[in-house]
């Protein structure tokens, strides 16, 4: 089993430098955050500063999750969306256009998607079984792992899947990649842009033996995102990540780890 992951480790990384070295741009990518200016800095420094001290507030700890909470959940996202939308129009600026929504190749663009999901997913897996190795399990912080293994009503069920598998992955795309990594990138560069987004996105779940897959997991959908200029190849890679995540714990609880 460990020579086989390791194997698609291999073939995932060389999947990642093909594509890389095949786009027009080189590694640069297709992501020019040219319009991010002093007011794009300003929000995304005060959005920063919630989560961060959310992050503060958590210790490492998200705390249980209850139907309440996915319904907090949900309208926090939804919330977080609508501003971010909201202050794009006031600025006059199109988020299809900045975002890359509406791309010429949409084929190209899922086909990647799921291409960058394939590419990365050993990876994360990997990184997940040398954390465990080390310490805790990264599952032993996982609330949602516990509340969807717990007894649920259908009702509540459906919405944790949906925050998990549609809400998060639109949202967090949008405010980390598209936002947050747009601004990093146009004053800090394409590197320090991509590692302090992937950080602060995997710092945010709140779950410290999972932040070294989480960011490795960032990254691979931010080459998406820079591979494709579309937001959308990112959003899909998440959606199928949790929505594996989701499958497994719902019919496969046998497959996670046992603290």
């Amino acid at each position: 089993m460990a020579t086989a992951l390791i194997v698609w480790c291999a073939v995932g990384i060389a999947v990642w430098w093909a594509l890389l070295r095949r786009t027009p741009h080189g590694l640069g990518g297709r992501v020019f955050p040219t319009e991010w200016g002093r007011p794009e800095v300003v929000l995304a420094a005060i959005i920063g500063a919630y989560f961060l001290l959310s992050i503060l507030g958590g210790s490492g700890d998200a705390g249980p999750i209850t139907p309440n909470a996915v319904n907090s959940g949900i309208t926090l996202y939804a919330v977080l969306l609508t501003l971010l939308l909201s202050f794009l129009a006031a600025r006059k600026l199109s988020p299809v256009q900045i975002f890359g929504l509406a791309p010429q190749h949409w084929l190209g663009v899922l086909a990647l998607g799921v291409v960058g999901f394939a590419a990365t997913y050993p990876a994360v897996l990997a990184v997940e079984q040398l954390t465990s190795a080390l310490g805790p399990s990264a599952s032993d912080g996982d609330e949602m792992v516990q509340y969807l293994s717990g007894p649920l009503s259908p009702l509540n069920k459906a919405a944790a899947v949906a925050l998990a598998v549609l809400v998060a992955p639109l949202t967090e795309e949008f405010i980390f990649r598209g936002f947050f990594y747009g601004v990093l990138k146009r004053h800090f560069g394409q590197l320090a842009g991509m590692a302090a987004s992937a950080a602060f996105f995997a710092a945010v779940h709140q779950n410290i033996p999972a932040i070294p897959a989480l960011f490795v997991l960032a990254v691979g959908f931010t080459l998406a995102y820079e591979l494709t200029g579309s937001l959308w190849a990112s959003v899909l890679m998440h959606a199928l990540f949790n929505g594996v995540s989701v499958v497994v714990i719902l019919f496969f609880p046998e497959w996670i780890p046992n603290p």
